[in-house]
């Protein structure tokens, strides 16, 4: 089982409190001013800029490496891509906000988190940003992902009462209304239940 999206976000929450620096090639570690030269001659300038050099001495990361660093998985940005478990477009995100919390944001080359605040991200946004907390309409965004990695169960409570139950079926589209389910249940012995379960079943 994956670890959780609640840690994830937890973890992208204090990355920020402890102002992690971006550099490429970075897992969430602190790096010695010859580490980053190296990080510098492996992947070049563009990659790795002169002003990076300054960071020697905290505790640095990448975009891909902020996930990595949590999970004990090493992806890259495009491997997270290839190996998620579900996508949807960013028009559904904003209009389901709640639903992809924990998701990860996704344009070639970079990756980021949807965060628990409706309309933010949270990412390791390069090396003139660092770590962030942003508007989504800070970077140009393709998609949404939903990780391999993370366990996302956990962000389904359980229901435990037919009202809660009805909405929850209404709202997946498993029926068109509640009208039927209400005069049936008043007539069925322990339908009530059956519609709990059904709620459980597909959240």
């Amino acid at each position: 089982m994956g670890k959780s999206y609640q840690g994830l976000l937890d973890h992208c929450k204090k990355a920020l409190k402890d102002n992690v620096q971006y550099v490429y090639g970075a897992k969430m570690q602190v790096l010695s001013y010859n580490q980053i030269k190296n990080l510098q001659n492996t992947y070049g300038k563009n990659m790795v800029w002169d002003s990076d050099l300054n960071k020697a001495g905290k505790m640095c990361c990448d975009c891909s490496g902020l996930i990595s660093s949590y999970t004990g998985i090493i992806r890259s940005s495009s491997g997270y891509a290839d190996t998620a478990s579900a996508q949807v477009s960013i028009s559904e995100l904003k209009a389901h906000w709640k639903k992809y919390v924990g998701w990860a944001l996704w344009l070639k080359g970079h990756i980021g988190i949807v965060s628990d605040t409706e309309g933010y991200y949270y990412a390791m946004d390069g090396s003139g940003r660092n770590m962030v907390h942003y508007p989504l309409n800070k970077n140009n965004w393709v998609k949404v992902i939903k990780l391999k990695d993370i366990d996302y169960e956990e962000a389904s409570e359980m229901v435990d009462n037919y009202d809660a139950a009805v909405k929850v079926l209404v709202d997946k589209g498993v029926i068109s209304s509640r009208e039927y389910w209400d005069n049936a249940v008043k007539c069925v012995k322990y339908l009530d239940q059956l519609v709990i379960n059904m709620a459980n079943n597909v959240k």
